[in-house]
């Protein structure tokens, strides 16, 4: 019933594996150099929806949020999981067909982390050291996590490039109202793909949904709708992938999203037990498993 009561179950040895939520920062603080933390990455992101909307809220500007981090630091200093920084929207794992590489590492990282330029980008949409920006809207559900985490994220924009901004948490019932409304200018968001194709992860931003989420409505938008929906109709694989890559390519230079670190599941396993695993989309499988 909680992350506490299966840790205790499992450190009594009442139970012989956990996963998912219950493996919560005290046990990944416990095991974490241990054998029985078993990581398995996930088709999936850990992204933050940014306001188009809003009209402070240019390209320029989102481009400066997301190259004004240093999500290394982000992960390994506030995400229990230790995932990897997400540099694109696609995670690894996803095929790129005709490649023997996957998809992320044909395409490549789409995003610099620099100071330096995210702070030009700012003095060329016309807040120089963020002077002139509005004070942030950034909304996330009330996990501890996710206030850990915005909380190194508002330090770095204040830091690196002058940026005030001002986080309001939610409960999850009323938090995704809240994003639905548009009362935000950041918030927090994510996706986790069904299946192992580019499709899976960059259908999230098709027009429809953006009406509700990051609110990228522009030409731009409309130019990656269509290209997202020709690959639906292609059966010429190699076509479909030039399609993914550019389409990418564009969502990271308009950048209505930020993404921050690809996702990961954890498994604690005692010793002993053998053959149990996550798939890709974070499913815990039990068939294979083996108890000595």
């Amino acid at each position: 019933e909680s992350a506490e009561a299966a840790l205790s179950a499992y450190n009594s040895g009442e139970i012989d594996a956990m996963g998912d939520s219950l493996v919560a920062t005290q046990a990944l603080q416990q095991y974490g150099d241990s054998d029985e933390l078993h990581r398995f990455d996930k088709i999936g992101t850990r992204y933050y929806d940014l306001n188009c909307e809003n009209e402070y809220m240019t390209p320029e500007v989102r481009r400066a949020l997301a190259m004004g981090l240093d999500r290394k630091t982000i992960c390994e200093a506030a995400v229990p999981s230790k995932p990897q920084p997400a540099l694109a929207f696609v995670p690894h794992g996803i095929p790129y067909e005709g490649k023997t590489d996957d998809f992320r590492t044909v395409v490549g990282d789409l995003i610099s982390e620099d100071k330096e330029a995210a702070k030009q980008l700012l003095a060329d949409a016309g807040y120089p050291n963020g002077e002139g920006l509005p004070t942030l809207k950034f909304i996330i559900t009330n996990t501890q996590e996710n206030k850990d985490v915005a909380q190194v994220m508002q330090a770095m924009w204040k830091e690196n490039l002058g940026v005030n901004v001002e986080i309001v948490t939610f409960e999850p019932k009323v938090y995704w109202d809240e994003q639905t409304a548009g009362n935000f200018d950041i918030c927090y968001d994510g996706w986790t793909g069904d299946y192992p194709d580019p499709s899976t992860n960059l259908d999230c931003f098709l027009l429809q949904r953006n009406e509700t989420q990051c609110r990228w409505l522009n030409d731009q938008a409309k130019e990656y709708d269509s290209m997202m929906k020709e690959a639906r109709s292609l059966t010429d694989n190699k076509k479909r992938m030039e399609l993914f890559e550019a389409g990418e390519k564009l969502l990271m230079e308009e950048m209505p999203i930020l993404p921050l670190y690809y996702r990961n599941a954890q498994l604690l396993v005692k010793p002993g037990c053998e053959g149990v695993i996550k798939t890709y989309i974070g499913h815990t499988i039990f068939k294979y498993a083996d108890k000595q």
